[in-house]
């Protein structure tokens, strides 16, 4: 994604609109994209220092040098950087310090009274190839790494799709909440929004589903952290057919509203295949697939329909006899959205559900219906087990 400081937009007296590259001047950009991608294989084997020498000179002095600045970013991103040697960089520091304490003061330029320059101590710990000190000293900084390849190697209609949707992702960074009416692909695009970790609320409606979602601006401390994974759902979303955005951005001339469909001609690079929401739940995951039962663990299969709204636990199990459960796992949010949580799990009113919760909640057993498990660091799945057996017995 993009940093702040390379978003473009015109910002209207009720709308904010992202500054796409567009096909009027495809030809320019598709050159200019090649051109930067050239460049960056033209320095494989070079720092991250150098590439970026070379790149400076691309659109200095015209408007447009935020566009270059943009695609370097998206292009960055599918860099390999690596260090150039394999050494402990931090022990080789030690070490030419250890060593400079013999000469004792050091300075730039010698005199009379101080003879020992840094060049001289240079040039005795590391012999007459002094120019390899800085890379042999400070590999491991960023600047120094060298560029070993390209992850993938992407084409310049991909990087100016990725752009665009950057654009787009960048002007959610400033979003105070989002409403997303969805026709198809539910369960994919409840799961992204879970995997961002965004606090949210569902209404069934006869033909889609209406989401509320809150936004970074709407937090009693708004984040950034918050903002970043506001723009990652975005692709999520993007993979349902058919779905119509409203986010409320907001802007120093004051609230200003960013509209986007499946018409919108932007492009998710997302696939189906990400599976957890966090490190929890793929750690109950793991280590529930260790145990040795005759109950089979699966990733948020169940939608519960509760009139205006739905729920999907995290977890559904399936017994050999037929039977099956359900596990959510309940983590660190606002009051609020605790609160319409555990609404949710109360509506829901299933004996077979299963509740984790972490212990630094401010909640008790009594407000859930059902089966409890309080966890501080990770969900054991041998109490999940353990109550799964019950509900059987």
């Amino acid at each position: 994604m993009l940093t702040g400081n390379l978003l473009r937009y015109d910002v209207g007296e009720k709308e904010i609109t992202p500054r796409y590259l567009t096909r009027r001047h495809g030809h320019f950009y598709l050159k200019l994209t090649n051109d930067l991608l050239s460049t960056y294989r033209a320095h494989i084997g070079k720092t991250r220092k150098e590439l970026a020498a070379s790149l400076e000179k691309y659109g200095s002095g015209w408007a447009g040098h935020k566009i270059v600045r943009g695609l370097t970013k998206i292009i960055d991103g599918f860099a390999d950087y690596q260090a150039d040697q394999k050494i402990n960089y931090t022990e080789e520091r030690i070490r030419l310090f250890e060593f400079a304490e013999n000469f004792r003061p050091i300075v730039r330029q010698p005199d009379v009274l101080h003879k020992n320059s840094r060049d001289v101590v240079l040039e005795q710990f590391f012999g007459k190839q002094t120019a390899l000190s800085s890379l042999s000293l400070y590999g491991d900084l960023a600047e120094n790494h060298k560029l070993a390849g390209m992850k993938h190697e992407p084409l310049a209609e991909e990087i100016i799709r990725r752009y665009n949707l950057a654009l787009a992702q960048g002007i959610l960074y400033r979003c105070s909440c989002m409403h997303v009416r969805l026709w198809d692909s539910y369960k994919t695009v409840f799961h992204h929004l879970k995997l961002a970790g965004l606090m949210h609320a569902i209404e069934k409606h006869k033909d889609h589903f209406f989401i509320h979602i809150d936004g970074p601006t709407s937090l009693f401390r708004r984040t950034q952290k918050y903002g970043v994974h506001l723009a990652r759902f975005l692709p999520g979303l993007m993979l349902a057919k058919r779905w119509t955005m409203q986010a409320d951005i907001d802007t120093p001339s004051g609230r200003r509203f960013f509209h986007l469909d499946d018409a919108s001609g932007l492009v998710s690079y997302y696939k189906n295949d990400s599976l957890f929401d966090s490190s929890v739940e793929e750690a109950f995951y793991r280590d529930f697939e260790k145990q040795k039962s005759e109950w089979a663990i699966r990733r948020e299969t169940e939608i519960l329909d509760l009139g205006d709204t739905v729920f999907i636990p995290d977890f559904t199990f399936y017994h050999r006899n037929g039977c099956q459960a359900m596990l959510e796992i309940v983590g660190f949010w606002t009051p609020e959205y605790l609160q319409r949580k555990i609404e949710k799990i109360q509506r829901a009113n299933r004996r077979d559900l299963i509740v984790a919760v972490n212990e630094k909640l401010n909640c008790s057993k009594e407000d859930f219906p059902g089966v409890v498990i309080f966890y501080r660091m990770r969900v054991k799945a041998e109490m999940v087990l353990a109550e799964l057996d019950k509900l059987i017995a």
